[in-house]
């Protein structure tokens, strides 16, 4: 039956060997992963429909992520005094009143309120999840639980796009009130389903809170600075190109290119779809050429198609684009995380999660803002020409940082002083 999907014999093996805690990091992702999907597709055409201008909405959009980089830090100290699993949950708590302004259009400051607090919630849950991830299996066993968390994500997020493309507009005609009631009530629902996913995360296993490094290890720490700041350069580039496409992409197929908003939610779902085909290949390709090399070249692989997405002449044309950029551009993602997590030592990691995650925040903000403003006066190609310049440096940035990258999914993890790349 499996026979036929790339890998999924080994796939399989390497699921049946995963202890107590990755299964439940696993249902934990398939519950609460429904409302992404909705807002990815509904949330700023919901705030186009209560009259949010663009360059406010970048505000919007900024406002959480650098609300997630001001809280990283703090985040990760508050781990190591009372550990991942109840960092978890009070991240779920900031989740569900961040969330409760997020959609509630009282006023402006409001909907800016919900957006920060999601943020903080956001960036509790992130710093967490990660170490948890990393420390619930082994080193072979490792690319294939991100991976496979990844696809779970995605197949949950499909169904989210689709739902959130299409019934709004059906609740708003059922009810016969505005669309922007019915953008309300999908996105509100589908929160409180995604609610579920933080059941599973009170039977973890994990109380451990994070250990600050002991004094002999000074001098690996050291090092693993030296190489945190060159990922976080990297990673930076990133989300700066990003913040400054990513966020804006659905109201630049509704708003600039003319799609529906039922067509656009097709698109979005079908493109988590290829994304997820393709990532399922990520493991399997790191296994011959290694992780870094295989992020590095997918994502130098997407930057020409970025570019068809922002010049199209046509809709179709941009369509196929988006579709193919953010399958390649994106199916090593989870592969990125993973060797993030295998460059440096157990007890540093919810740390260096924190750090990328505010260099990400602070970028991904600044790029939102920027975007926002090129946005509102219809500057599409400068949007896309920057971004495609940043990936090409970041890409670039990570195969020199890791130039003999050889290592495989299959394979056991080297010993700490060669986990130290570029030297």
């Amino acid at each position: 039956m499996l026979s036929g999907i790339p890998g999924a014999a080994e796939y399989y093996r390497q699921f049946r060997r995963f202890p107590h805690n990755a299964r439940l990091l696993l249902a934990s992702t398939f519950l609460g992963s429904l409302s992404v999907g909705t807002f990815a597709v509904g949330y700023n055409l919901y705030l186009v429909e209560l009259g949010v201008p663009g360059e406010r909405l970048g505000y919007l959009v900024g406002a959480g992520s650098l609300a997630s980089a001001l809280a990283a830090i703090p985040a990760a100290l508050l781990a190591r005094r009372i550990g991942l699993k109840r960092l978890i949950l009070w991240a779920a708590a900031a989740l569900a009143v961040g969330t409760t302004l997020q959609i509630l259009p009282w006023t402006y400051f409001t909907l800016l309120a919900g957006n920060t607090l999601g943020g903080v919630g956001g960036v509790m849950w992130a710093v967490a999840l990660m170490p948890l991830l990393a420390a619930s299996t082994n080193d072979a066993g490792r690319p294939y639980l991100f991976t496979l968390s990844a696809l779970i994500f995605l197949g949950v997020t499909l169904a989210g796009n689709v739902l959130a493309g299409y019934a709004p507009s059906a609740l708003a005609e059922a009810v016969g009130t505005n669309l922007d009631f019915g953008y309300l009530g999908v996105l509100g629902v589908t929160s409180l389903v995604s609610g579920l996913g933080l059941l599973p995360l009170l039977f973890l296993r994990h109380e451990q809170a994070v250990q600050l490094p002991p004094r002999e290890d000074l001098r690996l720490a050291l090092r693993e600075r030296a190489l945190l700041l060159k990922l976080l350069s990297i990673h930076g580039l990133i989300a700066f190109g990003a913040g400054m496409v990513i966020p804006f992409l659905n109201v630049y197929f509704v708003k600039s290119l003319g799609m529906a908003e039922e067509q656009f939610g097709l698109l979005a779902g079908a493109g988590v779809a290829t994304r997820a085909a393709l990532t399922v290949l990520g493991p399997l390709l790191a296994v011959r050429i290694g992780m870094a090399r295989t992020v590095g070249a997918t994502q130098m692989a997407s930057i020409p198609l970025l570019l068809v997405l922002g010049f199209a002449p046509g809709l179709g044309l941009a369509a196929f684009a988006y579709l193919a950029r953010g399958a390649i551009m994106n199916m090593a993602q989870p592969l990125r995380s993973a060797l993030y997590m295998e460059s440096v030592t157990e007890h540093l990691r919810a740390g260096f999660n924190s750090l990328l995650l505010v260099g990400w925040g602070v970028a991904w903000a600044a790029g939102a803002a920027i975007g926002g403003g090129l946005l509102e006066r219809e500057l599409h190609g400068v949007q896309f020409g920057i971004t495609a310049g940043l990936y090409l440096l970041a890409s670039a940035g990570l195969l020199r940082l890791f130039p003999g990258d050889v290592r495989g999914s299959g394979n056991e993890a080297p010993d700490q002083e060669e986990k130290v790349p570029g030297r």
